[in-house]
Parts: C-alpha cells; structure tokens; sequence
C-alpha cells in the first residue's frame, strides 16, 4: 500500500513537533546559566512554591489542596520530569499538605523537610503515608537556624519554630523560611499567626528580615498579616495564594496594609506567579 506523499509530511511535521519539544524541556530542566526561578502556583484555595535552583535542584514547598498542583508541576518542569530534589512541608493543614501525598505518588522525591508535628490531621497521615513509600527518603526536622542549600549560591534559612513543635499547637508551628540568592530574597512564612510575626519582626534585626518578595498567609484573609512584621520585611512585591471563594479573600483590609507600604500585590487567581533572579536583579517573570 502506497502512502501519500502528503501523509508522509505530515508525519515529518509531527515528528519535528516533538523532538524540538524535548529539546525545549531538556533545556528548562538541565537549566545551569546561573538563574534562580521561584514560582507560586496557581493551585486554587491553598498554597504551593516551586524553586528551581541555580544548578537545576527543584524543590517543593506544599502541595495545596489537592490534585491541582501536578497539573502545575507538569507545567512548570513539562511532562517527562519524574524527579523532584526535595519537598518542604511548612505545616499540616490541608490548604498546604494534602496535594502532597499525589506528589510523592506521581514523582520521585529525594529529601522530605517538614516542621516535625505530629501526623494529627487527615492530611498529614495521607502525606505520612505516601512518604513512607518513597524509597531511600531523607526524611528531616527543621528548625531556626538550619539553612538549606539550593545549589549555586541559593539557600533558605529557616527562621521559625526555634524548638521543638512535638507538642505545640498546629497553627503555631508552621516553618518559615527565607530564600536568599545574591542580593535577592523571598520570605515565606507559611501561615504562622499574627502574634509570631511580631515576636519575629522583634526577635530579628531587619536586615535579616527584609527581602523582595513576602508570601501572604491565610490567602489573604483579615488580619493576617502584623504591621510591625510588614514594616521589617519590607516587599518590594507581596504575593497572595488565593483561589475562588465565598468569603471574598484576599480582604481590602489586607490589601490596603501592603499597599501602604508600596508592595505591589500578586494573586494567583488564574495564573502563577514566577520571579527571576541571577543574584543581582530580580524579574517578574510573567
């Protein structure tokens, strides 16, 4: 059977389609030319940050509340990449933790960072139990003062909790870090409360709080978000993970704290949120 010269076209097209594809992804995920990539996923009501590394390190800070954010994995690193070098639960609740478990199910995860409570919520046992299938897992307990490297220069400090959280109440015990590349920075403080971001805002010298872009807690509820705290990191951008919901977040009230202090304010509603950055200058990227 004799097959058509236009057929055997199309099959060419088809085929240059998908190798200048691979070609495409193999670029972004061998990615070496010395770029810090952080980007906040667009994962609905919840929260979840993917740092690409300088030298090509991925690594996933919570997984929003469901499913959603393997669609924004697959995006961001593109369909063949099964490997992730390390997730970073900052706290249990479901909002942050339960995308998680379809994370460590979907992709090999290398090294496992969480705040060390206890696995007392559905969403933390889900994600216990997907990460004790993950072969050879470094599992690790954070605290203030580690510091963990990205790769080429890049690291996150974490600056909270500062002991140990076995038997503290949840919703004091979120990590929070901050990501420093260069002369560039991102604070993400997860969803501690209003109160820990004063005694923070307190404890550390402001040079040591101060960076470009803060992750707003609580999707940008009513009084999330301390003036005392606001005035030592001092954004340049203040970004809000936030979906469609009834209670009409993020709030004017918040939005009108950072704004007054000039933060230019994101939200994830519709699209992701991506920075860039190569030590010296940090882009919006999109």
């Amino acid at each position: 059977m004799q097959v058509s010269r236009k057929r055997i076209l199309s099959y060419g097209i088809v085929v240059v389609a998908i190798v200048l594809n691979i070609l495409v992804w193999h670029i972004i995920l061998f990615n070496t030319n010395g770029i810090l990539r952080v980007s906040f996923l667009n994962v609905g009501e919840g929260n979840a940050t993917l740092v690409q590394g300088p030298t090509g390190a991925t690594i996933l800070i919570d997984g929003g509340p469901d499913h959603s954010v393997l669609r924004a994995l697959s995006s961001e690193l593109g369909p063949i990449n099964r490997t992730i070098s390390m997730v970073i639960e900052t706290n249990t609740s479901a909002s942050s933790a339960l995308g998680l478990a379809s994370v460590f199910d979907r992709y090999r995860v290398r090294s496992f960072v969480t705040p060390g409570v206890p696995n007392s919520t559905t969403a933390a046992r889900m994600l216990a139990n997907a990460a004790a299938h993950e072969p050879n897992l470094i599992h690790v307990e954070a605290h203030r003062g580690m510091r963990i490297l990205f790769g080429g220069g890049a690291y996150a400090d974490i600056l909270f909790p500062d002991r140990s959280v076995s038997n503290m109440h949840t919703p004091t015990t979120a990590l929070v870090l901050r990501i420093v590349y260069g002369n560039t920075s991102f604070m993400l403080p997860s969803n501690i409360l209003p109160r820990t971001q004063r005694w923070l805002a307190t404890f550390f010298a402001s040079t040591s709080l101060a960076s470009d872009v803060l992750s707003v807690g609580h999707h940008g509820a009513p009084n999330s978000v301390d003036n005392e705290w606001l005035t030592a990191v001092h954004p340049h951008f203040a970004v809000i993970s936030v979906g469609k919901n009834r209670y009409g977040y993020p709030s004017t009230t918040t939005t009108a704290q950072l704004t007054a202090t000039r933060a230019q304010v994101l939200t994830t509603q519709g699209a992701a949120i991506t920075f860039t950055s190569d030590g010296h200058i940090l882009q919006k990227a999109n």
